[in-house]
């Protein structure tokens, strides 16, 4: 809490530099980052996960950068399609922000519990043979749309898959939606349905597979979310344990490929000897960057949400306005007041109907309205994640859910806070279908066994 006052203290002070704001967002974050390494079974621990990815989002580009060409902020205000440039108070109260926010994080942690209950329901195997079957008749379909999408990448862009262009149009393949909605369920059914270590392997490597197939697109969070998760889930439920040694060879691997999808998404243009560089402090900050354009252009834009419950309350939006609200078009623009779209079509509107956008952030969104506003939605997030956590260890539907909710959390320092229910709620449906099929299923019927009286 003393870091949080602190950082509340430069926030509101008369002048403050950037590089007294930068110390002290990665002084903050280097403290959280200590105690969340130091808690015993961290593997385990959802908020272990979220603190590495937030250093790693906001803090390790700045950190990364200074001590290789000195601090000078040079490598966070790049051009993007939405800012130029970023004034610099903008970037100093930006810094201040991030590290504010993580440590309130870790203030009110202690008082929530962070790592789920080490209990594993028996498994479930009308549960796993179900799963089974929803995999089998919706990954040849799957892996076909992802060859399509990939196809399209390479001819229109990475930003084209976010436009109503492509998000309006149907796929060769009728009832896509609802294959991928299948194919998704069919990864929760298997998880929840807790199989045995060996079965567990096999769909994990699947998952993982698709997930490298999905994230060739330019989508490197497609790829690395998964990955984290499957060592989380693999660590509480079957006791595996990461070795650093080992991991190495992997690690590198994965940076090989994140590099690669960045030269790739530049046309090439990263190439070169500051190609390492590049990657590890603009690209790695972008949800800096992000956080200081909202704060720099936040009095200039209409805003009419809250931000953080947009993703929430977006299903009202949808059964309101239903089909207008198609990737980022000009209604969408209107109808949606979340932040990425608030922002990036008040910002550069041409931009965002090409299908580029500003991206949300975690900071941000906690900071919407000030210091104030962090002090409410913290304690809410922390409480929900612990109640929802300790649920999956005796309730089947909360195991269900548990990874949407987990891989939304260790992608929210980039993106929003709390996850989107709309998806949540169609998989959900989905699924109480795939449950009423099954019970209306004729049965065999079970005849007693004759008893020969002797």
């Amino acid at each position: 809490m003393l870091c949080f006052t602190v950082g509340v203290a430069l926030y509101y002070s008369p002048t403050i530099s950037i590089g007294v704001a930068a110390f002290y967002s990665c002084f903050s974050a280097i403290i959280c980052l200590i105690a969340a390494v130091s808690v015993s079974n961290k593997e385990q621990s959802w908020l272990f996960w979220f603190t590495v990815i937030y250093f790693l989002f906001y803090q390790f580009g700045t950190i990364f950068g200074t001590f290789l060409s000195g601090f000078d902020a040079s490598f966070i205000d790049h051009p993007t399609n939405f800012s130029n440039s970023i004034s610099n108070d903008a970037l100093a109260h930006s810094y201040i922000v991030s590290g504010a926010c993580i440590s309130l994080i870790w203030s009110f942690a202690g008082y929530f519990p962070v790592t789920p209950p080490n209990k594993r329901l028996p498994f479930n195997k009308p549960m796993y043979q179900v799963g089974i079957i929803l995999l089998a008749l919706s990954t040849p379909f799957m892996l076909y749309g992802l060859a399509e999408q990939f196809n399209l990448v390479r001819q229109q862009g990475y930003a084209f898959l976010y436009t109503s262009g492509f998000q309006g149009k149907s796929s060769s393949i009728p009832g896509m939606s609802v294959i991928n909605n299948a194919n998704t369920l069919a990864f929760l059914v298997i998880f929840a349905s807790q199989p045995s270590i060996k079965r567990f392997r096999y769909i994990a490597a699947l998952f993982i597979l698709i997930s490298l197939i999905d994230a060739l697109k330019g989508a490197r969070s497609a790829l690395i979310i998964p990955i984290i998760f499957l060592v989380w889930h693999a660590s509480i439920y079957y006791n595996l344990r990461v070795r650093l040694g080992r991991s190495i060879p992997y690690i590198i691997t994965v940076l090989i490929i994140l590099i690669y999808w960045q030269v790739a998404r530049n046309g090439g243009a990263a190439i070169g000897a500051n190609l390492l560089e590049r990657f590890l402090t603009s690209d790695i900050s972008k949800a800096q960057h992000t956080l200081a354009v909202v704060i720099d252009n936040y009095d200039y834009i209409h805003v009419s949400s809250i931000f953080a419950f947009e993703p929430v309350t977006f299903p009202v939006h949808f059964l309101q306005h239903g089909s207008a609200i198609i990737g980022q078009s000009e209604t969408t623009a209107l109808l949606r007041h979340d932040l990425n779209h608030t922002f990036s079509s008040q910002l550069n509107y041409g931009a965002y109907i090409g299908g580029a956008g500003l991206g949300s952030a975690f900071a941000a969104e906690s900071f919407q309205f000030g210091f104030a506003t962090m002090l409410l939605f913290i304690p809410i997030w922390l409480t929900l994640n612990s109640y929802l956590f300790r649920m999956a260890g005796s309730h089947r539907l909360a195991l269900l859910m548990q990874p949407i909710l987990f891989m939304h959390i260790i992608s929210s320092p980039r993106g929003t806070i709390f996850p989107a229910t709309w998806p949540i709620l169609k998989l959900l449906i989905m699924y109480m279908a795939v449950i009423v099929v099954i019970k209306l299923l004729p049965r065999k019927p079970i005849h007693p066994r004759r008893v020969e009286i002797i």
